[in-house]
């Protein structure tokens, strides 16, 4: 599924009440996601895409996580290709629970 904006609809005026500096695509798609919690301890966790934008995801998780858990996702099936962040907010949903995460900032060795 192509990505496209998460639409709102806006108070009219000229502020814009969305706090995020990046737009957000919605998307689609299954992860697994190996999370690191804050108190200890490893699990391994299917999660479903909502959506995303440069600096972060939107996740849907059958369980809830903590705030300041380190979230590692890699494709479902596959070893490579690998995103991490570390979990801002956690709201129950219907159909389970919406994670937000803040992706990390990948430094490129010269």
């Amino acid at each position: 599924m192509p990505a496209r904006p998460v639409g709102r609809n806006p108070a009219p005026g000229p502020f814009k009440f969305d706090r995020r500096r990046c737009q957000r695509l919605e998307c689609s798609g299954r992860r697994l996601a190996v999370v690191f919690a804050v108190e200890g301890g490893r699990n391994l966790l299917p999660v479903e895409l909502l959506d995303a934008s440069t600096e972060g995801l939107g996740l849907r998780s059958a369980r809830p996580l903590e705030a300041d858990d380190r979230v590692t996702l890699y494709d479902e099936g596959r070893q490579t290709g690998f995103v991490r962040g570390r979990v801002v907010r956690c709201a129950e949903m219907d159909g389970g629970w919406r994670i937000g995460v803040a992706l990390d900032r990948m430094t490129i060795a010269a």
